[in-house]
Order: structure tokens, then sequence, then C-alpha cells
């Protein structure tokens, strides 16, 4: 029976592989809303669902992230899928409203955050 090597590794291997795993994160896959003009948000929200009496104009997804965590990722998405982000404001309380366009279509984004809860509303224009 032949004889099995152990693959053996050095500090400085480990070292290297530890600093590739943490310096490359894993490529998120975002979530695209068909109904709201295939806008993408970050991946990762729980749709809260349609507001009620909206009629289906605004939705919602909670996320387990700071604010500013959601908005960075949020507005990298939005500028590489061609989105095309007016009208940005910051309310006395820290609620981020923006409109986010794109071919004539207007989603208006609010993102609101206490610690490490988000909420991402958009409303269909």
């Amino acid at each position: 029976m032949p004889k099995m090597k152990l693959f053996k590794l050095s500090m400085n291997k480990i070292s290297i592989l530890l600093f590739l795993l943490v310096s490359f994160p894993v490529l998120a896959t975002p979530i695209t809303l068909p109904d709201f003009y295939e806008i993408v948000i970050p991946e990762g929200g729980v749709s809260q669902g349609a507001a009620p009496g909206g009629s289906g104009a605004v939705v919602s997804y909670e996320y387990k992230l700071d604010a500013k965590t959601v908005s960075t990722t949020l507005h990298e998405l939005l500028k590489s899928s061609g989105w095309t982000i007016a009208n940005q404001s910051l309310s006395p309380r820290g609620t981020e409203r923006f409109d986010a366009t794109k071919n004539n279509k207007i989603v208006k984004i609010s993102i609101v955050g206490v610690g490490n809860q988000t909420a991402i509303i958009l409303t269909r224009q």
C-alpha cells in the first residue's frame, strides 16, 4: 500500500492564505427588484413586503447592519448598474433620502437605521 504524504503548511504559507481570505471578500449577489425597474439593493435584506395602502409601490427591506454600511453598499451597487443618484438629503434624525433614476424611471429611496438595524424603503414613481 502506498504511503500517503501529508501536506505540510509552514506558518508563512498559513499567514499568506489568511491574508488572501481577508483581503478579497466573496462577491455578494445583490437583490434585484423586478417590480421596481430591476433596481438592485444589497444582499442580506429581509423583505418586509409592500406597505399597506401603497398598492405595491412602496416596499422595505431590513438589514442587520449599520446605516453607513448599507448606504455605501447601495450607492456602489446603483452606480455600477447604471443608476444615477440625485436629490440627496439627510434629515435631522439621520434618515438619508435620494432619488435613483435610470431610463427615465425614478425610485425614491430612504435609508434609516439605529445601531445595527437598518431599513431601505423604496417608492416606485
